[in-house]
């Protein structure tokens, strides 16, 4: 029980008590009393009771507030407290995300570097193929040979264009990048691998028609472009 309950129950009973120690030795007095006179009687009496109460109740509900304020206050530091684990956590997972983005660029630029210093010399053992099949069948000037080579040529120029394209992305991955930036160099890394796999899979059906049958290259295309 609170303290001011407490207070108030004892005050309550030593004023009672002094009340009846003047009621009761002049009872016969007070017996004659008329029914307004009563009315004044216990009102005067209940009256500094009341007050008691009044006071003491108005206390407690001062330590009710300060109790509920406390409660707020708790509230709202645990709620920060939330607040900045969930930021954290976001941030960490922010980090972890560009990480892994930064590690796929730099694993795409890494992979099409090689197949793209390969591409030439695939495209030229191709070419030499074609020649000597040509040749050997004594149709050197045929038109097949001359589109095949043309078709060539413009596939050399194409593994040109992707090379510069490739240097041009490789200012674009850095730690300095934000992740939405990656994740863009990362799309446009995609399409060059598209490309460049798909002049792997343009040389290995040209490869197979200047054989008649299957593919016979001494030649082996890096495994992520081969087009397999």
């Amino acid at each position: 029980m609170d303290w001011r309950s407490l207070l108030g129950l004892t005050l309550t009973g030593l004023y009672s008590v002094f009340v009846l120690s003047l009621t009761i030795p002049n009872w016969n007095e007070f017996s004659s009393l008329e029914p307004n006179e009563w009315g004044d009687f216990l009102a005067g009496t209940a009256g500094p009771l009341a007050l008691a109460w009044l006071v003491l109740s108005f206390y407690q509900q001062g330590e009710e507030l300060r109790n509920s304020v406390r409660e707020l206050e708790d509230s709202k530091n645990q709620q920060k407290k939330l607040a900045d684990r969930n930021k954290e956590i976001l941030e960490l997972e922010a980090r972890r995300q560009k990480e892994v983005t930064l590690s796929r660029a730099y694993e795409l630029f890494s992979d099409l570097q090689a197949a793209l210093r390969f591409l030439p010399d695939r495209i030229d053992h191709v070419k030499k193929k074609v020649t000597y099949k040509c040749a050997a069948q004594g149709n050197y000037q045929s038109s097949y040979r001359i589109s095949t080579e043309r078709e060539l040529d413009s596939f050399a120029a194409s593994a040109e264009g992707l090379g510069k394209d490739l240097r041009e992305y490789s200012s674009m991955i850095g730690e300095e990048k934000s992740t939405l930036e990656l994740i863009k160099t990362n799309a446009a890394l995609y399409d060059l691998k598209n490309r460049t796999e798909y002049l792997f899979r343009k040389l290995d059906i040209i490869e197979e028609v200047s054989e008649g049958v299957g593919t016979t290259s001494d030649v082996t295309t890096p495994s992520d472009f081969s087009g397999e």
